[in-house]
């Protein structure tokens, strides 16, 4: 958090900025779900190889865009894997792109969340557990899933970290 408190010092404006975004999280209920400062984290595994700020707050316009993976996350992902902690969320499109991100990225939108389980370090145990979810929940959930995981290159993500959107199934 100390990071986060130090990029939120940094320039005039911006902790009445979050404190709005933290306002406008919670009006929607999803206070206790993710503490809102991480979901500000542009990526936590790349920021300081692409040499950008650990943290974002996405333009006000975008702040909706959120909401879907936010009751996805609660509803879903969640009682699939236990507690999650944000590894990535909004990205601007240099970041994206030194990150690998799809050209197309939800993150792109503050549509989508990567997320790392903090119950369940074992990621094989993990997507087996998120993909059941995610197939029972079906096309009409609007449930993204993503996994950056390959059973053929298990020590590649150790975490766990998966993807989650509301744009489409």
């Amino acid at each position: 958090r100390a990071s986060f408190d130090r990029w939120l010092g940094a320039e005039p404006g911006r902790a009445a900025d979050y404190r709005a975004f933290d306002r406008y999280i919670a009006a929607h209920g999803y206070a206790d779900l993710l503490p809102a400062w991480t979901m500000l984290r542009t990526n936590s595994s790349m920021s300081r190889w692409c040499r950008v700020e650990p943290f974002i707050l996405p333009p006000r316009r975008l702040w909706p865009n959120i909401l879907p993976a936010l009751k996805l996350v609660r509803e879903q992902a969640i009682p699939a894997v236990g507690r999650v902690a944000v590894a990535s969320a909004f990205r601007i499109p240099a970041t994206n792109s030194c990150s690998r991100g799809a050209s197309q990225s939800r993150h792109l939108t503050f549509s989508a969340l990567d997320l790392i389980p903090l119950d369940q370090p074992d990621a094989p145990a993990s997507f087996r557990k998120l993909c059941a979810r995610w197939r029972l929940a079906g096309p009409r959930s609007g449930w993204g899933l993503g996994a950056y995981y390959d059973a053929n290159r298990p020590r590649q993500n150790q975490v766990a970290r998966f993807h989650v959107d509301g744009t489409g199934w």
